[in-house]
């Protein structure tokens, strides 16, 4: 940088015919290594903010110190920044630090009956970006098949889990249903889900949570593996009230734990968001894969 500052300052001088001129008025060109340092930075804390997002922690989104670091760059104004990157950087990495230590539960919804509360469902997902795993009959995927996408996608590269959850929810003990009816009731549902670009394997709850050795064994011939849960909110009963679920479910829950949920249950819907502020703090929201 100094050799091209004195070859711009001999051809100014020699262009003006060695008259005086005021060093002051030279445009100086930008700084090149501390801008490419800087935009180095940039890069990097833009790899950190996806680190972040990839967690998923519900309602939480680093997108505003990113713009006002970029706009700080796009302004020339290297040294605030940096400033503002190194800030930022090292709260977002205690945060992930934070959430990686905290014992994993997830939250799992049901679908198999009703589906009148569930745009209030789609809008929390939407905004609080929290992980769940959707388990829906192949009934309700083909009568409720705009549904099933937002579930799934709530918005721009933020997407959910989906489990088989049988074509039309029978009772396999109960109704002592053939082998060749368990087969078709998983087989038949899995062509719907690919049929609308979506893959469940190898997730697969049982109605009612009804199974023994021998109905695990055709599952798990199909490729799924059986997914339970281990608190259930009770909200499909209809008996209790959002504020009894919330309850429940915070005062139940443990490290690992999957919830089941229903959407079909006003309950269920109105308790999530408050569920998840609750716990937020003490766990990590994960799919059950993740478990």
């Amino acid at each position: 940088m100094v050799v091209i500052f004195l070859l711009a300052v001999t051809a100014i001088y020699i262009f003006h015919g060695a008259k005086t001129f005021d060093v002051n008025k030279i445009i100086l060109l930008p700084n090149i290594s501390e801008r490419q340092e800087t935009k180095d930075l940039l890069e990097a804390f833009r790899s950190l903010m996806e680190q972040a997002d990839a967690l998923r922690m519900p309602n939480t989104v680093f997108d505003a110190d990113y713009s006002e670091a970029k706009n700080l760059f796009d302004q020339g104004k290297y040294a605030e920044a940096k400033h503002k990157i190194e800030d930022s950087s090292k709260y977002i990495n205690t945060v992930i630090a934070q959430e990686n230590v905290k014992p994993k539960i997830a939250i799992t919804f049901d679908a198999g009956a009703g589906a009148e509360p569930i745009q209030d469902l789609i809008n929390y997902l939407h905004d609080s970006r929290v992980k769940i795993t959707f388990f829906s009959t192949g009934k309700w995927a083909e009568t409720n098949s705009a549904l099933l996408k937002e579930i799934l996608d709530p918005r721009e590269n933020t997407k959910n889990q989906l489990g088989n959850h049988t074509y039309d929810h029978p009772h396999f003990i109960l109704d002592n249903l053939a082998d060749e009816q368990i087969t078709s009731e998983l087989v038949k549902t899995e062509s719907i889900f690919r049929a609308k670009g979506y893959e469940a394997k190898p997730l697969f709850r049982y109605p009612y949570g009804e199974r023994n050795r021998h109905t695990d064994e055709i599952v798990k011939s199909l490729g799924y593996k059986p997914t339970p849960w281990t608190l259930d909110s009770l909200g499909w009963q209809g008996t209790h009230s959002s504020y009894e679920i919330v309850s429940r479910v915070v005062d139940k829950i443990g490290p690992n734990g999957i919830v089941l949920m229903h959407v079909g249950s006003k309950e269920d819907v109105a308790a999530l968001p408050q569920i998840i502020d609750k716990l937020k703090d003490l766990y990590r929201f994960v799919f059950v894969s993740e478990l």
